[in-house]
């Protein structure tokens, strides 16, 4: 989970001398700069997630995008201009008491926008802090679902009204909704079989890519 970790995955996989490797949402950008000859594509899940978040807010502007802290607040803009140019940005700035929020949040539906899901701690306790802030509701959009240290029950009695995920890691689905109904997947399946099969054409993958 951190950088040099992330780092490490790759040189290992480079290792296997692959003609070409498809990446989708790396945590660490900076690491890929450690591939020394693999050509690589990097793919983003807002392909996949932004559409589905535009349907579930079709005729709504009553929302806000967050980023987690202060190093997610690229990722969060994005998401924010793929969604609506109208949309507001906020921000959780981490403090050792309690998270801090830049940004008017008062009854909006605020979506924090982040890359995994591990236990989900953080981002229930930045839930209990939105809400407190009189937000409407709170939703966390994220590419990675780990789920582990049973989040999908901790998630299900949080403040957190919706959990949108990709399936970039295998998950027990029918497990999960006996759980809660809050977790929401949408696959990368047609967004990785469009990046293979325009690789194998020779084709640009520029279009992939929001």
């Amino acid at each position: 989970r951190k950088p040099i970790s992330i780092k490490g995955h790759l040189q290992a996989l480079e290792t296997s001398r692959p003609d070409r490797m498809i990446l989708l949402d790396v945590r660490a950008e900076q690491s890929l700069a450690c591939l020394d000859y693999a050509v690589h594509d990097h793919l983003y899940a807002s392909a996949v997630l932004v559409p589905f978040l535009k349907k579930e807010l079709e005729g709504r502007d009553d929302f806000v995008v967050a980023a987690p802290d202060s190093g997610g607040v690229l990722r969060a803009d994005k998401y924010a201009r793929l969604l609506s140019p109208q949309a507001d940005l906020v921000y959780l700035s981490k403090r050792r008491s309690a998270p801090g929020i830049v940004g008017d949040v008062k009854d909006k539906i605020v979506i924090i926008v982040d890359d995994m899901i591990d236990s989900a701690g953080t981002i229930i306790a930045e839930a209990e802090v939105l809400m407190d802030a009189q937000a409407k509701e709170v939703w966390a959009i994220a590419t990675h679902p780990l789920l582990s240290n049973n989040a999908a029950k901790r998630i299900e009695e949080s403040a957190l009204a919706r959990v949108c995920v990709t399936d970039s890691i295998a998950q027990n689905k029918a497990k999960i909704k006996r759980i809660t109904n809050k977790i929401k997947f949408v696959t990368n399946a047609g967004l990785l079989a469009s990046a293979i099969h325009r690789t194998h054409e020779g084709q640009s993958l520029s279009e992939l890519i929001p």
